[in-house]
């Protein structure tokens, strides 16, 4: 069988996941910055136990558990309902997906995967008040990107979200306040007045 998202004429499990250019475009820009193997005979279960130990748990958590899954899940909407999805709004989606799982696991009492350094744990709201938190995807390659947001209330419970994709963007800074702005535009449609917006770009912070 043929890839059903390039023009490769024969289609394995390696292919879709590190071959196929929408897995390339992805695995190669940031966060992940990979080297992908060019030999056609490389084995993809040997791979992953080297992601294993080279990525950090966090990284290797979004690669296995949600980038991957992305890719599969985009894959078979080709193949039964011949529809895709952009690569960057894999991107957006499948890290809206990791931050619910990370919340979640958090909120049983499991242990979370230690974050990079930088990064911030989520810190609900007061009572009463909601929290957005604003994301982007961009990559340097391109000139679109992805947005995404998700607000909860001060149990961490979901009650709206948004991802879109972006066209003619110029920096992960313009990505960044495009994020924010439909951020404010979802709240402004739900009527929503008692909450605190967030985004991990201070650059972005201060801008506004």
């Amino acid at each position: 069988m043929r890839c059903l998202l390039c023009p490769q004429w024969y289609e394995t499990v390696s292919h879709v996941f590190c071959g196929c250019s929408v897995a390339k475009e992805i695995l190669t820009s940031p966060p992940f910055s990979m080297q992908l193997p060019i030999s056609p005979s490389f084995m993809f279960k040997e791979w992953m136990l080297e992601q294993a130990i080279s990525l950090s748990d966090e990284n290797f958590a979004k690669l296995l558990m949600m980038i991957l899954w992305g890719l599969w899940k985009n894959r078979n909407e080709k193949l039964w309902n011949d529809s895709a999805i952009a690569t960057l709004a894999i991107v957006a989606s499948t890290m809206a997906w990791f931050e619910e799982y990370s919340l979640i696991n958090k909120a049983t009492g499991s242990q979370a995967s230690p974050r990079i350094k930088g990064n911030q744990p989520w810190r609900p709201p007061i009572a009463g008040m909601l929290k957005l938190n604003t994301d982007r995807a961009f990559l340097q390659s391109a000139t679109h990107g992805g947005v995404g947001g998700v607000l909860r209330n001060e149990k961490g419970e979901f009650i709206a979200g948004f991802v879109y994709h972006k066209e003619y963007v110029t920096s992960g800074m313009h990505v960044e306040l495009l994020a924010i702005k439909h951020g404010l535009e979802l709240l402004q449609a739900m009527t929503v007045t008692n909450v605190i917006v967030q985004s991990d770009c201070l650059l972005a912070v201060k801008a506004i």
